[in-house]
């Protein structure tokens, strides 16, 4: 038996609801890679801050004088120091700060925010 050429392929509904369909799956697709991307790129980031705001607050021990406020860039992530004086004793040796680190990047500066409560010496020798 012989098939008549109107039988025989697709016609051009079946091909265009093919092509709606394989680019709807597409989109979801490209979606997803996008969406994995940016969360990867942002918790890369995240982790470069934190460790450039926990070094800088370990290194805070080590400085004398006023409460001060720093800030700087460091691989790319911008980070701001700000200390506090919350308490001084009766002597004028030492003061009592609260150190407190943002960093982050340009459009979400406080990514990461450390605090930290430590004596500072004020008598320099």
């Amino acid at each position: 038996m012989r098939m008549r050429p109107s039988e025989t392929g697709f016609t051009l509904i079946e091909v265009l609801v093919a092509l709606i369909v394989t680019s709807f799956l597409v989109t979801i697709l490209m979606d997803g890679a996008v969406t994995a991307k940016t969360r990867q790129t942002k918790q890369m980031l995240q982790s470069q801050a934190l460790t450039i705001a926990k070094s800088h607050i370990d290194n805070l021990r080590d400085i004398s004088g006023p409460a001060s406020s720093l800030n700087g860039t460091q691989d790319s992530v911008n980070w701001t120091l700000q200390e506090t004086e919350i308490a001084r004793d009766p002597r004028e040796a030492f003061v009592l700060i609260e150190a407190t680190i943002k960093a982050g990047s340009q459009d979400r500066p406080a990514l990461v925010t450390l605090q930290k409560r430590y004596l500072k010496s004020l008598v320099t020798q």
